[in-house]
């Protein structure tokens, strides 16, 4: 595998949130307008006063039970409970017993610089310190005693915000969907999937996995460069996005590996698209000074298991594309359904070593 990696930015198309994009299409700056799946937020609170601690966190958790809170009394204490962990979100006293709130913010934002800072002022002089805090990278102070609608309207608007970050759906180098993004469409597919067979076991609506890589693309990081492995993979995923049909999601699953998930796909359509895929990059690896291929595995749900595991069926079409290197590279293979992987492969989160 490269190592050629980018970061979301956004892509084109009139929908925003996750139901929309359920529907097909992309959000029109990488960012959902609502937040319909939660994300696991982690919380920092860090005050002298017992109380507040307690109250700050049982508001906390009654806000989402997935949110996970650590408390501490102590800044020493806080700075060493940011070194060892990342957190999401930091609530922060001005006073700390000696150590003060400014201080405690510049060692933690150092350690973590996407934390996001709530400061507990209490005394005027606490609202001063509070603003310098803010000037600092904090991003929003509350004052003692803490109004409970302020702190879940405060701390609600901070929780999507990361929720949004980690969701980002576009991966900035090839404009294809993020790994997070696969492996949530993944599921949510599945499960339709599921529903459609449960309500007619004869006509529910299958759906279908490509998983694909270019052959020896470390062999071009190393004689051509980066760079040049860079626009294989941007020649790739324009061939890609090129191909594959609007109820489609093509996603970038890590390094130079693809992911394409096919809604109401039967294995037979599914093969076709793959070797369309695979003849237009070859294609255009031919003019290419690298001579670019690419191996591509597939595999079909509905099940012949009753697991709707995702990593199943991601280590199913890994295991048809490791046999599509296996047999000389450039060429389309499907999972055959009496081959299961080997639990140390689902171990590895499906993932196969396989030759480039």
């Amino acid at each position: 595998m490269g190592t050629n990696d980018g970061k979301g930015t956004g892509q084109g198309g009139p929908f925003g949130g996750l139901e929309a994009i359920a529907k097909g299409g992309r959000s029109t700056n990488g960012f959902f307008n609502s937040v319909t799946t939660p994300t696991d937020i982690s919380v920092l609170v860090v005050s002298p006063d017992s109380q507040v601690r307690d109250y700050v966190s049982k508001l906390i958790k009654s806000m989402n039970e997935s949110y996970f809170v650590d408390t501490v009394g102590e800044g020493e204490e806080a700075l060493q409970k940011a070194r060892d962990r990342h957190y999401d979100i930091a609530v922060l006293g001005v006073n700390l017993n000696g150590i003060s709130g400014l201080d405690i913010l510049r060692e933690i934002t150092s350690h973590n610089p996407d934390i996001i800072p709530i400061m507990l002022a209490g005394s005027e002089e606490d609202i001063e310190i509070a603003r310098q805090c803010m000037e600092l990278g904090a991003r929003d102070y509350l004052t003692m005693p803490i109004d409970e609608r302020d702190f879940r309207s405060t701390l609600k608007n901070f929780a999507d915000m990361v929720t949004y970050r980690s969701m980002s759906i576009e991966d900035g180098l090839t404009r294809l969907y993020t790994r997070k993004f696969f492996n949530f469409t993944l599921e949510r597919e599945i499960d339709r999937s599921v529903r459609s067979y449960e309500s007619d076991s004869s006509h529910g609506n299958p759906v279908s996995l490509l998983i694909g890589d270019l052959d020896n693309f470390k062999g071009i990081n190393d004689r051509f460069g980066h760079p040049s492995g860079d626009e294989v993979l941007r020649i790739i995923a324009d061939v890609i996005m090129k191909e594959a049909r609007r109820s489609d999601y093509a996603c970038r699953y890590g390094g130079d590996e693809y992911g394409i998930i096919l809604p109401n796909t039967d294995s037979e359509s599914a093969q076709v698209l793959a070797e369309r895929i695979r003849l237009g990059i070859e294609t255009k690896g031919a003019k290419h000074p690298s001579k670019f291929t690419t191996s591509i595995g597939v595999v079909t749900f509905p099940p012949f298991l009753e697991d709707r595991n995702i990593g199943l069926y991601i280590a199913m079409a890994d295991q048809a594309l490791y046999q599509a290197k296996e047999g000389g590279r450039n060429r389309v293979v499907p999972y055959i359904h009496n081959r299961l992987p080997t639990q140390a492969t689902l171990q590895l989160g499906g993932k196969i070593m396989k030759p480039h």
